[in-house]
């Protein structure tokens, strides 16, 4: 069981396609919003989360949810939206 609803990564997501998170999503963002649903995941993993979705080369089995869309700031992927 995940500690934020169905993983951070899909709840991102999900905020973004209903509104409550406005793209470009940021890093900063990300703690806005995890701080609202009083999620506390550790800053570095934060740091590195928008980072990592968007890499085609981070992990084959980690779920590519985000795209760069400029320095620092990211857009849920055609396929999640």
């Amino acid at each position: 069981m995940s500690k934020y609803g169905e993983g951070l990564g899909i709840e991102l997501v999900k905020a973004v396609n209903k509104g409550e998170l406005l793209e470009p999503v940021t890093t900063k963002k990300i703690r806005e919003y995890c701080e609202v649903k009083n999620w506390k995941p550790s800053n570095s993993y934060i740091n590195v989360y928008l980072a990592n979705t968007a890499a085609e080369n981070h992990s084959p089995t980690y779920k590519k949810y985000f795209e760069k869309v400029a320095d620092g700031e990211y857009a849920v992927t055609k396929e999640y939206r």
